[in-house]
């Protein structure tokens, strides 16, 4: 597989941006959250020992936001699974799909910030 740093780096740009691509009317699918998941996972595992505390927790993050997808719509064998797509993505072109991966995360990062952000001046109004 191919060195994810660079995606990693694009893929942190890209997570503070728009979503470009619009996500279908059914939402991202099992596959899809395997898939993120393992992006993740890979580029978390890619990084070196050195690497920025901050870049490790939001790969962290990232792993542990789509392994839960996974596991809250009934994806199960999550190891096996996730060492076959490892195998999968070895020789293929990922590029689309790390792009996807961190704009979803970025989209997810977003709403929780804005809810965050939303909770923050309601309690302040009650005060």
């Amino acid at each position: 597989m191919r060195t994810f740093l660079s995606a990693v780096a694009a893929g942190c740009a890209l997570a503070a941006m728009p979503v470009l691509a619009e996500e279908s009317s059914s939402g991202p699918t099992l596959e899809d959250d395997l898939e993120c998941t393992v992006v993740f996972a890979n580029a978390l595992g890619s990084l070196p020992a050195d690497a920025d505390s901050d870049l490790k927790a939001a790969l962290m993050s990232g792993v542990f936001y789509f392994t839960g997808r996974f596991e809250a719509a009934g994806g199960e064998e999550l190891r096996r699974l996730m060492i076959e797509k490892t195998e999968q993505f070895a020789d293929a072109d990922t590029t689309m799909v790390e792009k996807a991966c961190f704009q979803r995360f970025g989209k997810a990062m977003n709403e929780t910030m804005a809810m965050t952000s939303a909770g923050a001046k309601t309690s302040q109004k009650s005060d």
